[in-house]
């Protein structure tokens, strides 16, 4: 009676010890249909965990002679030394006295631990579990395994199976890790401890959103999430503000894993380096670092092109045709100026010309741009002139748009001849009508119809005060 009393307390123990191991994950391999390559095979649990290697995935050989063998895919390592298989973004912080176990296929009846098992936190450093097979006739098969070590409570763990052997293959399947759940203690459980910076933005601006996703544990109340100055939180990529609480129900976040949005929106210029924070009544607080840079924002302005054609030749005192450009602007804080060169004249709807104009801005652009801008030449000179027209505005830089045209001597039409009057022997007077934009006047006496000859020693005498003007030649 006393063997059995000691029987059944024994019993008891190992079942409370089995009872209390939770799965954490099991991967099966899933089904692939031919030798497929581990960055494209979908696995059991793609999309939750991340899987990674320089093996491959096959169905040949498949896992056989255990309890729970799947019997579809595996995982192959050839005999090269360094192949691997790695599964990572494994979250087993809520958990305890963790245990690995697997599928495992040997070529050869020598081989025993060639493949080694390994675990990380970091996915960088290492740390082996042990395991050991039997060797010699009848060992070259399907056996479960269980390993022996230390596997850490981390965010994300990583589980490597590494190749040491030149001489013997190795197939994996059916992984499963288990661990005991730490009953009573909140946690809170981001999926990263910080964001990658989200560099320079303008002050006064939004940035892009980057995001990570919480998960609690055991919660008995709200998680306070709030962000450090000048960043914003959202559940929605689109109302942010500067926190608000997570619910949860029966210890766990509602809708979790919950996506949480990150901007930075900076008041002042300068590097900002901040956290967000997740908190909850006795649980530890969660940070998860943030960073960027304000930045002043530089005014600018653009122009459609930095040179008009040539207006070509213009007669002095007239105009020519419009010819035209655009100008835009971003982040301006004062109006648009616009300077026409001399002999040159702007506008804004080919209609009204003058030397300058003045464009209005809202919110750092000018009004209703691109604005069209029409230019016209009014030469004043005779010769070829040119000048640019400048585009400036507070802090911004300025743009010219260079110009250029010849002003030429209007067309004189012949005078229309009077009758010449008082005429006499040798003299007479020459009449004719003034001919505006004439400086002088050129005038041939002959004997001749067809003017073969001129009468030497010519005179004139010109008077330019009205219409009709006399000339006298004295012969």
């Amino acid at each position: 009676m006393k063997l059995l009393n000691v029987f059944s307390i024994l019993l008891l123990i190992v079942s409370n010890s089995t009872l209390g191991q939770t799965t954490i994950f099991s991967e099966n391999m899933g089904t692939p249909s031919g030798t497929t390559a581990i960055s494209a095979h979908t696995f059991e649990n793609s999309g939750t965990l991340t899987y990674s290697g320089t093996g491959d995935v096959r169905t040949s050989t498949a896992s056989t002679g255990y309890t729970g063998a799947s019997a579809s895919g595996n995982v192959f390592i050839t005999s090269t030394v360094g192949r691997e298989f790695v599964i990572s973004g494994i979250n087993t912080t809520s958990y305890t006295s963790l245990v690995l176990s697997f599928g495992h296929f040997k070529s050869t009846t020598a081989g025993n631990n060639e493949l080694v098992v390994e675990v990380s936190s970091d996915g960088t450093s290492y740390n082996p579990l042990t395991y050991s097979r039997a060797t010699g006739s009848g060992t070259a098969n399907w056996t479960l395994i269980t390993a022996s070590g230390v596997i850490p409570s981390v965010a994300n763990l990583y589980i490597r199976f590494r190749q040491t052997s030149a001489s013997v293959q190795f197939r994996i399947d059916d992984v499963k890790l288990e661990g005991t759940l730490s009953v009573g203690t909140p946690i809170i459980n981001p999926s990263v401890t910080s964001l990658p910076t989200f560099g320079d933005v303008n002050t006064g601006s939004n940035s892009a959103s980057q995001t990570f996703t919480v998960t609690g544990i055991n919660l008995t109340d709200v998680v306070a999430v709030s962000a450090s100055s000048d960043f914003e939180v959202s559940l929605d990529d689109s109302s942010f503000s500067s926190g608000f609480n997570l619910s949860q129900t029966g210890g766990s976040l509602d809708g979790e894993p919950v996506t949480i949005y990150v901007r930075y929106s900076p008041t002042v210029a300068g590097l900002n380096d901040g956290t967000i924070t997740l908190s909850s009544t006795d649980a530890d607080d969660k940070t998860v670092t943030v960073s960027g840079t304000g930045v002043i924002p530089t005014p600018e302005l653009t122009v459609s092109t930095n040179t008009l054609p040539d207006f070509g030749n213009i007669t002095v005192g007239e105009e020519s045709t419009s010819q035209s450009f655009t100008v835009s602007g971003s982040l301006l804080t004062a109006n648009a100026l616009i300077v026409a060169p001399g002999d040159f004249v702007v506008s804004t709807n080919d209609v009204t010309f003058s030397s300058f104009l003045n464009l209005g801005q809202t919110g750092g652009n000018i009004n209703g741009q691109p604005v069209t801008i029409y230019v016209r030449f009014q030469p004043s000179f005779t010769g070829a002139t040119g000048g640019d027209i400048e585009i400036s505005s507070t802090g911004a830089t300025t743009q010219i748009v260079s110009l250029s045209g010849t002003g030429v001597d209007p067309i004189i039409g012949a005078p229309i001849a009077i009758d010449a009057t008082d005429i006499q022997t040798n003299s007479f007077i020459a009449n004719w009508e003034e001919v505006s934009g004439a400086a002088s006047y050129r005038l041939d006496v002959s004997t001749s119809a067809t003017f073969s000859s001129l009468v030497s020693g010519s005179t004139t005498v010109e008077t330019f005060t009205a219409i009709g003007v006399v000339l006298q030649l004295l012969i």
